[in-house]
Formats: structure tokens, C-alpha cells, sequence
């Protein structure tokens, strides 16, 4: 398995976290942008991840930014 990582949101507005890795997934709750999540596991365009509250679904990877890959110019 993958390790866990970091992530931020950086879909303007807000972006649906769903119960199923799937467009047609229900909505679990939503999150905007700037909200840091931890990614726990990973399938074909998606990433299940956890908001600070322990909220866990799936969210598309579009909509997230992963920190491993961000450059802050160091």
C-alpha cells in the first residue's frame, strides 16, 4: 500500500467528497478550497481522504494538490 500523504484543496469554490470512488458516488460532505486533507488510499483518478474532524470519502485527484509535489522554492 501507498503511504499516507498530505493534500490541500485547490478546486475553487467547493468540491464533493463521496461515499464511493465514483461520479455517481453520493456526496458525503463537501470541502473548499484550502482545506488540507490526509490521503489514505488511491484508484484510478481518485483519493480517499480525511478532514481533520476524522470525516473520511473519496474526492477526485483534480481537485486536490498533494504537498510531496508542491514546490515552495526551497
Amino acid at each position: 500500500a501507498e503511504r499516507a500523504g498530505k493534500a490541500i484543496v485547490v478546486r475553487d469554490g467547493s468540491a464533493a467528497v463521496r461515499f464511493e470512488p465514483a461520479a455517481a458516488g453520493t456526496v458525503h460532505f463537501e470541502v473548499t478550497q484550502g482545506t488540507p486533507v490526509t490521503i489514505h488510499d488511491r484508484r484510478e483518478g481518485w483519493l480517499q481522504v480525511e478532514r481533520c474532524d476524522g470525516r473520511r470519502g473519496w474526492i477526485e485527484r483534480s481537485a486536490l494538490a498533494e504537498l510531496d509535489d508542491l514546490d515552495f522554492g526551497a
